[in-house]
């Protein structure tokens, strides 16, 4: 006769209770970069409860979470950094949290040299690209718009049917800004006040530090010319598809009440 023994594994039994699992759940919910091995070490030091790393993960994934990238919040300005690392932030979130506030990570300010920019673009191309060797005041932002806004619509053949989109950055709401605005009969579009990914402009951004990454500059100099080659190397067609997005964007920031959208 054959006898049928009892398959390793099967039927074991849990290593976490009902409250400790809760209690894993609940780290996550209020710090969701926490790590594994920093929840066993406060598992052990408040309550007494040895488990392992593996173990905690796994109570996280019946709960639903998975360790993933963390999104970075939204630029209010572009900077080109020439050195420095980018360093990925892991945390536990759901697949619905995402863009979620507590899952977003700040851009960190690398060290090394940089070039502070301001760029504009439209569905027929990208427009003038300003290098600002200065602080970035209201006078000195509403100074670039004046030499370069209607200039770069001139070029792109949009001077009489633009309408201007910024984020809500104190610079561009500045009564000196929003006087001049006025004066030209400038239309801007109305902005959330959580500046939730609705700027396309950020992916040109994204495109330009992506072709600096593959032959770096060694010097200032160099960066300049290289973000200046990136930049006028941004063809129609992209532009065309960034703007066409704009009404797809609106859509997801008023489901999304104002926040982060996965744009």
């Amino acid at each position: 006769m054959k006898t049928v023994k009892t398959i390793a594994g099967r039927n074991r039994k849990r290593k976490t209770t009902h409250t400790v699992h809760q209690v894993i759940i609940n780290k996550i919910r209020q710090n969701h970069g926490i790590s594994a091995k920093a929840i066993q070490n406060e598992l052990l030091n408040d309550l007494g409860v040895s488990i392992s790393e593996r173990t905690i993960q796994y109570r996280l994934n019946e709960g639903g979470y998975r360790g993933r990238v963390a999104r970075k919040k939204p630029l209010r300005s572009s900077g080109i950094m020439l050195f420095g690392s980018s360093k990925k932030k892991i945390l536990w979130r759901k697949p619905d949290e995402e863009f979620a506030a507590e899952c977003l990570v700040p851009r960190a300010q690398q060290d090394g040299g940089n070039w502070k920019v301001w760029g504009c673009m439209s569905k027929k191309g990208v427009g003038d690209l300003v290098f600002i060797e200065e602080t970035m005041a209201a006078k000195v932002f509403k100074n670039i718009l004046s030499k370069h806004l209607f200039a770069s619509a001139k070029r792109l053949g949009i001077l009489k049917t633009f309408i201007l989109q910024m984020d809500n950055d104190p610079k561009h709401k500045a009564q000196i800004v929003t006087e001049w605005l006025n004066s030209k009969d400038i239309e801007c579009l109305p902005w959330s006040s959580s500046s939730s990914g609705l700027n396309p402009i950020e992916h040109l951004w994204v495109h330009v530090k992506r072709e600096l990454r593959k032959e770096p500059a060694k010097n200032l100099k160099g960066l300049k010319q290289k973000i200046q080659w990136a930049w006028n190397s941004i063809k129609s067609d992209v532009t065309e598809k960034l703007v066409v997005s704009v009404s797809g964007r609106l859509q997801e920031c008023i489901k999304q009440k104002g926040g982060p959208t996965r744009y």
